[in-house]
């Protein structure tokens, strides 16, 4: 352990370990810093720190208030009816697109099964079931996000 390590311990009013303990007693500079060290960090715990006046609150909260102000006129709420509009036009064709992706499952598995294993084709298809799910899943859910961004950039 080194001075500075050591000062900051007594600043701080840690407990010594031995090794800091043996430092102290062989290092003429940390032995004579030692009390006085001490006796700062004491000085310094026994005063709290006086609670802010009125006039500093009042001066803060003015400096702060126009970037409160930007931040509170960027949080604006969605316009719902284009959420309602983006929905709608991604939701319309869900019918078709679910329909041509049982097509598409139907030929493969019937074409995994003749040239695999059938439950090897039904883990695959399986799989690519629950990949197009999940891809069809994260692409709905972005839908509201990117509709509030749209209204937002167009707010800005």
């Amino acid at each position: 352990m080194g001075c500075e390590d050591v000062r900051t311990s007594l600043m701080l009013g840690l407990a010594l370990d031995d090794g800091a303990a043996r430092h102290v007693t062989m290092c003429t500079s940390c032995r004579a810093e030692a009390p006085a060290v001490r006796a700062v960090a004491a000085a310094l715990a026994a005063h709290r720190a006086p609670a802010p006046s009125q006039a500093l609150r009042a001066r803060v909260l003015d400096a702060a208030a126009p970037l409160l102000d930007r931040r509170a006129r960027a949080v604006i709420t969605p316009d719902w009816g284009a959420v309602a509009r983006a929905l709608g036009a991604a939701l319309l064709p869900l019918p078709l697109i679910a329909l041509a992706q049982g097509y598409v499952v139907n030929l493969l598995y019937r074409v995994l099964t003749t040239l695999l294993p059938g439950p090897v084709g039904a883990y695959l298809v399986f799989n690519y079931v629950a990949l197009v799910a999940l891809l069809a899943t994260i692409t709905y859910a972005a839908i509201p996000v990117v509709a509030a961004r749209q209204a937002e950039a167009r707010h800005a």
